[in-house]
């Protein structure tokens, strides 16, 4: 635990106090996310506070979702959302996940995985890393795969199938972007040993090394 994890737990407790949330959801909400920043590295964290631009808390999943279809993002099936990143201000919108582990090992829909999620969005926003050629060979090679058989990582990992892109092929960049953001999910938000995942996706796992 360093000095940027000090500063970016500061950040999140200043952001819960400034929402309208009832105390034991605001004590639910950051003792998640304590957890997540608590597994990243001093460089990951420097890069969130580069490109963070704030919280925004909901106390419900309908509350961030109607939030986010304002911002004209939605699932393509209706899902409700656990959280949305901003590329335009840095904003990330959150809610409190499921209490259950999700539909796989990197727990898809538990709150730590949706906050490790939206995180990696704000240390790669505008595709600072996911568009470099090094993480585009580790998602082509570990990611992607072969694309007749199942996901590796997890379908929206090589799809990013469900976004607002649902009725058109969504751009490569988005495909890289989301993929960097659901292995953070694995690496930070899941309970999966990291030697684990290091053996299933070496180059990705080197990659996140070098934040």
């Amino acid at each position: 635990w360093t000095q940027a994890h000090d500063s970016i737990a500061s950040m999140i407790s200043d952001s819960l106090h400034q929402h309208d949330l009832p105390h034991e959801v605001r004590e639910k909400f950051q003792k998640t996310m304590h957890i997540v920043v608590s597994k990243m590295p001093e460089g990951a964290l420097n890069h969130i506070r580069q490109g963070l631009g704030g919280f925004r808390w909901f106390k419900t999943k309908n509350e961030l979702t109607a939030d986010a279809h304002k911002r004209g993002v939605m699932l393509g099936d209706g899902t409700l959302m656990l959280g949305i990143f901003s590329h335009e201000d840095g904003t990330i919108g959150l809610n409190g996940g499921q209490e259950e582990a999700g539909m796989d090992r990197y727990e898809w829909n538990k709150a730590e995985g949706a906050y490790a999620h939206e995180l990696a969005h704000a240390i790669d926003r505008r595709g600072k890393f996911s568009n470099t050629p090094e993480w585009q060979k580790a998602w082509e090679k570990e990611i992607m795969g072969i694309f007749s058989e199942p996901p590796r990582l997890s379908e929206y990992a090589r799809t990013a199938s469900s976004t607002k892109y649902a009725l058109r092929e969504p751009p490569i960049g988005t495909k890289l972007s989301e993929g960097f953001a659901e292995f953070s999910r694995a690496l930070y938000g899941s309970g999966v040993p990291w030697q684990e995942i290091k053996q299933k996706f070496p180059l990705c796992f080197a990659y996140f090394g070098k934040l």
